[in-house]
């Protein structure tokens, strides 16, 4: 494992008055200072003059930068902004590497035979400087957390946290720390108690991937934790696990129905991201996981099938959604608890299209424990309605009885959790399946 991590800062540049100053910006400029330097010593120790250097680099940084992007926008046009700037706003991030080396390469080489150079030589001078620009400009990618490679057991291993878009939210809520975490490869939504023997933890990524899960890491102890189930895998609280609370899928509109004073995670975090996008775009419509580890795959379900993980009195319960889907009122039980499972739909997914407001819808599904005071009760799907047996009153996806004799009574949600399939059989795979009848 990784000897040490350095977790990308906070901000991804500064305030000066009234400008914000991109750390990326400041790389590239470095960076190009840096070349420049490089290349006119090694030119002048083979004869050369250090104001070649300088109308070279004048005329290919720019280059680079309009073929960077041009090269951003034949691989990745979607990703631009959707305006008529759009194209232009190299500022929201968008250059190809690739592009900008060809570019910058043959807006150099002009300049070389316009100026009767030799060619290849000033090309040896400058190749090492050019090494050296890119490991600069990489500093920029660490400070927007962006551009990381894969998952990597080596001793220099680098953790850079990468998001859809930050994937851990440390808060408080009613009084108890918890964190609030997303794994887009697993899919998975998890939340946590962060209290452990009387610490409060603060979680973070380590950038690292276990059977394609997240691996996160506390700042206190740099015990690592297993997002998927709250399994310390190493450090000082190795084999302990964080608490587990229970999590739900559900879209903005019913949130905001179901909580009308709720509090929403800000958006205003000190990072350019294109928030309501997706850097996974098609993701949950492949046959195979990215980055899986886990050995053979469980083929019982799809491996990118969405399920939901219900869990009670020592047993657990996997609902595809595809069973759900047709049959949104299932009763059965989890372990000895009496459960209903509830889905509906108008929960689009976040790794579908680019835009997530354009996805397909795929719904979402939970999961209370039946019994009310003394009485189980029963439900039933009646044109679309969730209504119990006992008295008829109806229910909604929250819990909450509706209308009826028994109006404002909530269900106990059970501790349950959505994920991809394939992600679950890797973590608990003598689950039982949720089959129809």
């Amino acid at each position: 494992m990784p000897i040490d991590f350095i977790p990308s800062p906070p901000s991804n540049g500064l305030h000066l008055g009234p400008l914000f100053i991109h750390a990326y910006g400041l790389a590239y400029v470095a960076a190009v200072l840096a070349a420049v330097a490089i290349a006119s010593r090694r030119w002048e120790a083979r004869g050369g003059d250090r104001a070649l250097v300088r109308e070279v680099a004048l005329w290919g940084f720019p280059a680079g930068i309009v073929g960077g992007r041009l090269y951003f926008l034949a691989t990745s046009w979607d990703q631009a902004p959707h305006a008529w700037w759009g194209p232009f706003a190299v500022w929201k991030g968008g250059l190809g590497i690739w592009g900008g080396v060809a570019a910058g390469t043959l807006a150099g080489v002009w300049i070389l035979r316009r100026r009767r150079a030799d060619i290849p030589a000033f090309l040896d001078a400058a190749a090492p400087a050019l090494l050296v620009a890119q490991a600069i400009g990489r500093l920029g990618n660490y400070f927007n957390q962006e551009l990381f490679g894969a998952p990597t057991t080596l001793p220099w291993g680098l953790e850079i946290s990468a998001a859809l878009w930050h994937e851990i939210a440390n808060d408080v809520l009613g009084g108890r720390p918890v964190a609030v975490t997303y794994c887009p490869l697993c899919n998975s939504g998890e939340a946590f108690d962060r209290r452990l023997a009387g610490r409060t933890l603060r979680l973070g990524t380590t950038g690292l991937l276990r059977r394609s899960d997240l691996v996160m890491w506390d700042s206190a102890s740099k015990s690592w934790w297993q997002q998927f189930n709250g399994l310390a895998l190493v450090g000082r609280y190795a084999g302990k696990r964080l608490r587990m609370l229970p999590a739900e899928m559900l879209s903005w509109s019913d949130f905001k129905r179901r909580y009308p004073r709720g509090d929403v995670l800000a958006q205003a975090t000190g990072y350019e991201r294109p928030y309501g996008r997706t850097p996974y775009p098609g993701y949950d419509t492949g046959s195979r996981p990215f980055g899986f580890n886990g050995g053979r795959i469980d083929r019982r379900l799809p491996p990118m099938e969405r399920v939901l993980a219900v869990r009670a009195a020592g047993g657990a319960l996997a609902a595809p959604y595809s069973l759900l889907r047709h049959q949104p009122v299932v009763e059965t039980y989890v372990g000895r608890v009496p459960a209903l499972i509830l889905y509906e739909q108008g929960v689009l997914s976040p790794l579908d299209a680019s835009s997530i407001d354009e996805s397909r819808d795929v719904g979402t599904a939970v999961a209370y424990d039946r019994r009310l005071g003394r009485r189980t009760l029963s439900f039933e799907d009646v044109a679309g309605r969730v209504l119990d047996r006992q008295t008829h009153s109806a229910w909604d996806t929250s819990g909450l009885s509706v209308s009826g004799p028994l109006r404002g009574h909530e269900l106990r949600p059970l501790l349950q959790n959505s994920q991809f399939w394939f992600a679950l059989a890797a973590f608990d795979p003598s689950i039982r399946i949720l089959r129809a009848g």
